[in-house]
């Protein structure tokens, strides 16, 4: 990641932001990849394993899922903002959080059971990445990196079926490149379909058929997109003459008929399909 990204994606009121407006993790996923990290393991029981790490945890959304199948929970960001929110709200005295900007875990060789890495892999140098999973990985340890992705917007209270058709994705599509998107932000869309084929663990595999629903105002809505980091650096540097986020809103209520409906008054019923790719260690 480049400098000048790392300074975008920092920030406290972008790490506040994240909290509040970025839809938390469903207790559906850790449980799927639980069951994955147990299938690999000569005994398989249900008795909490030692110890696991979460690359680019931001403000720990994902790690606290985790905190009741393991001993010790090591979540690691390289925004120093994002691990300061991540510590005021960590309620569990098993997580703790850690600024690693080097790419490099901080534990030592065959002392993890599992590595967690939650819609953060499309930053990340991935044979960089896959080879300290395979350095700290015990034996049998293993992997997960997903992400999530809208699949149907829908109208809460009527049923009416919004979808994400082409006047939803050029508005979105415009926002990107009015605020400069980084090029990575392509890979999260293609659903890290790049990422799995530069993986070489021959272990690799897709977990599919994971969604979930998350039901939120209009205005929350668009307090997602506010989350981007190229968006944050733009209204703070760049100072448009038009707020890209003003164009977005006012083109989807328009596509979606929602003109003079105030923006706190529509109700969204948004489904998410996640991505994830899963691995175990292989054999030294």
């Amino acid at each position: 990641m480049t400098k000048q990204l790392i300074r975008s994606y920092e920030g406290k009121e972008l790490a506040l932001d994240y909290l509040k407006y970025r839809p938390s993790y469903p207790h559906r996923i850790s449980e799927t990849i639980m069951k994955y990290v147990r299938s690999n393991l000569p005994n398989n029981s249900n008795d909490k394993l030692e110890n696991m790490l979460d690359i680019g945890c931001g403000s720990g959304q994902a790690t606290t899922l985790f905190a009741s199948y393991f001993k010790s929970v090591v979540g690691t960001d390289i925004s120093s903002q994002q691990i300061e929110v991540a510590n005021e709200n960590n309620n569990h005295q098993n997580i703790e959080y850690l600024v690693v900007s080097d790419g490099k875990f901080p534990v030592e060789d065959e002392s993890v059971d599992f590595v967690n890495c939650a819609t953060a892999a499309h930053w990340l140098n991935i044979p960089e990445f896959e080879s300290e999973c395979q350095r700290v990985l015990k034996p049998n340890g293993s992997v997960a990196i997903y992400a999530y992705l809208q699949k149907h917007i829908m109208d809460a209270d009527s049923g009416e079926n919004l979808s994400l058709g082409d006047k939803y994705r050029g508005a979105v599509m415009e926002f990107f490149i009015t605020i400069k998107a980084h090029p990575n932000n392509f890979i999260l869309v293609q659903k890290y379909q790049p990422i799995f084929e530069q993986m070489v663990n021959p272990t690799k595999k897709w977990i599919e058929d994971i969604t979930f629903n998350k039901y939120s105002t209009f205005e929350t809505f668009l307090g997602f997109w506010a989350t981007i980091g190229e968006y944050q650096a733009l209204m703070r540097d760049g100072k448009p003459k038009v707020d890209p986020l003003e164009e977005l809103r006012k083109k989807l209520k328009e596509a979606w008929g929602y003109e003079n409906c105030k923006d706190s008054d529509i109700r969204l019923k948004v489904t998410y399909e996640v991505f994830m790719i899963v691995s175990t260690k292989t054999p030294s």
